[in-house]
Formats: C-alpha cells, structure tokens, sequence
C-alpha cells in the first residue's frame, strides 16, 4: 500500500479553503526525511501573492519545545541539572523549591503568566474583537518581568499537576542562558539549528530583528473578525521571545519535528536517551517535557502548536511510527483561537497513518540493548516491595524479594521497553528510565515507579 502523495495536495487545499484560510503550509515527514512539503493559497491578500514553502512564519508556542531541548543538551553536558533550583540561576526568583525540570514540564505551579504581562493578555483578545480600538500593548521587557519576580506567587503546589506557563518557560530559558553564558537566540542556532540543517530559522524579540534574508519572505498574517479583515502589525515580543520568537520555514519545522521523532546516536544535538526522556513511556508517571502529549488516529502522539497574532502553527506526530505533520498559516485570531491548522493535522494524520502502518517496518533489533544495565535492585519510596531484575540471553528476569509471586520473563521489544514472554502480542509492560549519563535509575512496573538501589 502506497502513501497517497497523488490525492494530498487535493486534500490539503480542500480543507485550506473549508476554513477559509490565505495560506497554508503543509510538511509531512517519515523517519527523518520529509517526504512531503508543499505550499497552498495566498501568501498576501493585497497582491495575490501566492505562499510558497520558502515563506518565514512565526511558530509561537512551539519554541518551548526547543527550550525544553536546550535543557537536555546542557543537562547531557553537565552544565545544568534537571534537579537544579531555578534560583541557583535566577537569586531573584523568590521561590527555593521550583526546579528547572517542574519549569519544561509545565509543574511548576507558577501562574499562566506574569502580571506585568496582563495588558498584553488582555489586549491580545480585546484588540481584534474591537476591530482594531483598543490598542495592542506588547509583553514587557525582561528587565521589567525580572524586576516583578519577588511579587510571583504559585498558584498550585508544585508537582501537584501540569498547568500550562508563559512564565514558567520564560524564566527556564533565561536561567539557561545565564547557565551557558550566551544569548538565547545564539545558543538555539549553533546547538540547534544548524546541526539539524535548519537554515531558515531565527530566535527574534522583534518583527525588526529579522535578518534582511529573512525578513523578506515573511508573508503578512491576518485576523478575520465579524468586521472584517485585519492585517496583523509588526510584533515586539519583549520576554515572550523566549518562548514564542522562533520564525522559521515548515521544511524547518519539518526537520526538528522528525528529529525528535527518530532520534538518532549519530545526532549531535541530543542523545536518543534524552530525546526519549522528553517524552517519557504513559506507564512511568512522569511528565512530558516541553511537549504535549494526547492521542489521535488511534494511536499515542505527542505536539504543541503555537498561535501568534494573525499566524498559527502546528507539529503533530506519531512516535510509533515515526510519523509527523506541520502545518503553518497567516491567519489566527487568539480572541478564538480558531485553531485550524490542528484540525488540519490531525485530518492529514487520521489519512496517512493506516497507510504507514500498512508499510514495512524497520524492525527493532534485541541485540543492540545492554541487557545487564538493567540489572540491580529496585524499590518503591521508602524501600518497599524490592524487585530484583536479572539477565539472561535476550531476555530479563523479573523477581519478588519480599513476596511469594512467581518470576515472570520479558522479552526487549523496544529501547527500554520489554513485555511479558507469555503476551502473544507485545505490550509494553516493563519499562526504565535513564538519567543524564545514560544510566537506568528507575523501573515502571504496574502503574508503579521502582528507583534503582544496587547496581
């Protein structure tokens, strides 16, 4: 069964003009090639310009992702840890318990946002549903939203549950780059974009920070209202730069989001490991980092998408697999926040992942797993019911030392991932996690999270 490359470009542009959208950008990538990418509709409505795959839209909310990758690369490297204090890197952050981990996975219990950003929160919704009369206000500086720090309060306990955070990524990524020593901006393109081939990408605070090679091919994003049409104005982002001043091509977005899709031991932006720690097995109990998880076609998926004034774009994939779909538009209205170009995705996705089922798969190789690092002694908190795993020729041992269960067998069916020898269809019911130096350190087994006590 082929994938039906004939019958998409019909379909994107069908569901382009059902939403009535200019322009949309569609890439559709498969391990880590993109195996389609093609462009649709008006990039200017004004001059009939039509949009093109070289076209720089604004990817918002998706930069958190990159910034939740720059913290596994500087926790890889030793630079940070994901158990640091955000006040080790930020003295004037006035709570000691939240760690730069509860930050990438939205635990921190920290508020949606600063106060000093309500005007630009407000007005964001304000601005359009007023047809243009009240006056967009713009994010604060970060000197300003640094300044505001000892007025934070958490609105949850931390770890008590995920709640999405501007704030909370903001104050990682400035904690990172106080931690490296370098500019944002210049750590996401030597770390980042240019090992992954990413050569239409820039980290902006500004609409006028655009280099003149880029700057020219960012088409004009739109707002539709009752009242009609309103072009989107130059931004100035202030601190939220650090959390939605990406602007890149779809082809761009394309290769990040089948990096971590199909990570790779060759990549020099993170290890296979991290990449997997970023979004961890369901059965584990941890957190996704950077981010969201949720499930669609069937089948496990993880994305974010990221809305701006007068643009929207998504990157949705299938880790199983090893599937993924952006889409990027010039239209967005965050009074609605109309989000098209998710349906737009999921739709592509409920087409082609029974067609990528149905194709060979590349099958997972036992042999290449280091059975004895699983090996040792796991607990739960406070010593409880300590689980001894052992190895044996392609396989792990699974005992009880303090109950009279049998032992049970496990076959590898994945990185980190074993089923049962007695399931005929492979489930993944025991799973480890590594630490920063690639070490097992824990175990999920029936719901229930082991830490590793012997090596």
């Amino acid at each position: 069964m082929m994938i039906p490359f004939d019958t998409l470009p019909a379909t994107a542009e069908a569901l382009r003009q059902q939403f009535g959208l200019p322009g949309l950008s569609v890439a559709i990538t498969l391990g880590r090639e993109i195996i389609f990418e093609q462009a649709f509709g008006i990039a200017d409505l004004e001059t009939q310009a039509p949009l093109t795959t070289e076209a720089i839209l604004p990817i918002g909310s998706i930069t958190k992702t990159f910034i939740a990758t720059l913290l596994m690369q500087l926790v890889e490297q030793g630079v940070v840890s994901l158990a640091d204090p955000l006040r080790c890197y930020i003295p004037e952050y006035p709570h000691s318990a939240t760690t730069l981990r509860q930050l990438a996975a939205h635990t921190s219990g920290l508020p949606r946002d600063a106060a000093v950003n309500y005007p630009m929160n407000y007005t964001i919704g304000a601005w359009p549903a007023s047809a243009g009369q009240i006056p967009l206000e713009w994010y604060a500086p970060t000197d300003v939203l640094l300044a505001s720090l000892p007025t934070i309060e958490l609105e949850t306990p931390p770890d008590s549950g995920k709640v999405y955070s501007n704030l909370g990524i903001c104050l990682l990524a400035i904690a990172l780059e106080r931690a490296a020593g370098q500019p944002i901006q210049h750590l996401l393109a030597e770390r980042i974009f240019a090992p992954l081939g990413m050569t239409s990408s820039e980290l902006v605070f500004s609409h006028r920070q655009l280099s003149p090679a880029l700057a020219g091919r960012l088409p004009p994003g739109y707002v539709f209202t009752e009242q009609g049409c309103l072009p989107a104005p130059s931004w100035e982002l202030g601190c939220a730069g650090y959390t939605g001043g990406i602007c890149c091509t779809v082809g761009d977005l394309g290769r990040y989001l089948a990096f971590h899709l199909s990570p790779q031991p060759s990549d020099r932006v993170l290890t296979p490991a991290s990449v997997r720690r970023m979004r961890p097995a369901h059965s584990s109990g941890d957190a996704f980092l950077g981010w969201w998880k949720g499930w669609h076609a069937g089948r496990e998926n993880f994305g974010h998408d990221g809305g701006h004034v007068g643009y929207l774009a998504v990157a949705l994939g299938i880790p199983d697999l090893q599937l993924g779909v952006v889409t990027m538009v010039n239209r967005f209205n965050p009074a609605r926040f109309e989000n098209h170009g998710t349906e737009i995705a999921r739709k592509l996705l409920e087409i082609l992942a029974p067609q990528v089922a149905a194709l060979p798969q590349k099958q997972f190789d036992p042999a290449a797993l280091d059975l004895h690092s699983y090996e040792g002694i796991y607990t739960l908190a406070g010593g409880m019911t300590p689980l001894k795993v052992e190895s044996a020729p392609e396989r792990l041992t699974l005992s009880w030392l303090d109950r009279p269960y049998p032992s049970e067998t496990y076959l590898p069916i994945g990185p980190d991932q074993f089923s049962p020898e007695t399931l005929p269809i492979p489930i993944p019911l025991l799973t480890f996690t590594r630490n920063e130096q690639d070490a097992v350190t824990k175990l999920s087994h029936a719901l229930f999270t082991f830490t590793k006590t012997t090596p």
